[in-house]
């Protein structure tokens, strides 16, 4: 598989210089960088576009401008861009979610420190199955919401709500599960059920104690994932009906790149080297 960019851009960059000297060289560099990024696309798809073979690992998804300022000048380079690692399907089925773990995997995923998701039976089948090694964090969000199905008592739905977040809220693991075992016995007589899910179901939510301390305000929920997903959601929305799926493909690939370049560009929403 030829990686090298085109000659004729090459010779190109070359004669500007030759026949225009200095003047040329922000013109020459900007045809260089742009065939540069090419390159660097083709070995991340490990294919050459159009090129149809079994290991390739992405598809290209156009080109997006970019002024970038420089000693030579302002040059217009055309980055190019690939999908991010994102599917559609009609259902939330464990097959899909494991053939869509399997294929981030494929592409390269490694290192991962922790999951954060809510408990959907197929996700979490599918996480055991193809990521089990990895500690997982039930949404303590979710767990929220989910505790208020066991409340039978109305006037009793604030005081759970209160007891599960002083639980969350501990100093560390140990402390929340002594306020879990102290709230569990509080509704046992009342309330057997929500007694026997918080034993059960809590504790999935206390995976978080482990990380840093600097980090787990904001890897205890799956709030990132969900204003994702909104957003998606309002852009896919005012579409309301795609005429294939690659039409949608693109539009929630491009939503997805723009918000991906958001947080690179803007704070931080998680440092990972605090340790603290």
């Amino acid at each position: 598989m030829a990686m090298q960019p085109k000659n004729n851009k090459l010779i190109n960059a070359v004669e500007l210089i030759s026949e225009q000297g200095f003047s040329g060289m922000a013109e020459a560099m900007q045809i260089l960088l742009n065939e540069a990024m090419l390159v660097q696309r083709t070995r991340h798809l490990q294919a050459e576009p159009y090129e149809r073979i079994e290991n390739r690992q992405d598809y290209a998804n156009g080109f997006k401008p970019k002024q970038l300022k420089t000693q030579l000048g302002e040059l217009s380079l055309n980055v190019p861009q690939v999908r991010k690692g994102m599917s559609i399907a009609l259902s939330e089925a464990e097959v899909h979610w494991r053939n869509f773990l399997e294929s981030l995997q494929t592409r390269g995923l490694h290192g991962l420190k922790c999951i954060i998701s809510d408990a959907h039976s197929g996700l979490r089948a599918s996480l055991q199955a193809v990521l089990g090694s990895i500690p997982w964090q039930r949404c303590q969000f979710h767990l929220q919401q989910n505790a208020q199905s066991y409340v039978t008592k109305k006037a009793k739905k604030s005081a759970v709500a209160q007891s599960i977040k002083a639980i969350f809220n501990a100093e560390n693991r140990h402390e929340a599960e002594r306020l879990l075992e102290l709230s569990a016995t509080k509704y046992e007589q009342e309330m057997p059920k929500l007694a026997k899910w918080m034993r059960e179901a809590l504790p999935e939510g206390f995976t978080v104690f482990s990380l840093p301390q600097g980090h787990q305000r904001r890897m205890r929920t799956s709030n990132m994932a969900e204003r994702v997903n909104q957003e998606i959601k309002r852009r896919t929305r005012v579409a309301r009906i795609f005429p294939n799926i690659a039409s949608c493909e693109r539009l929630v690939t491009a939503v997805i790149m723009e918000i991906s370049e958001q947080w690179q560009a803007g704070k931080n929403y998680l440092t990972m080297n605090d340790e603290n």
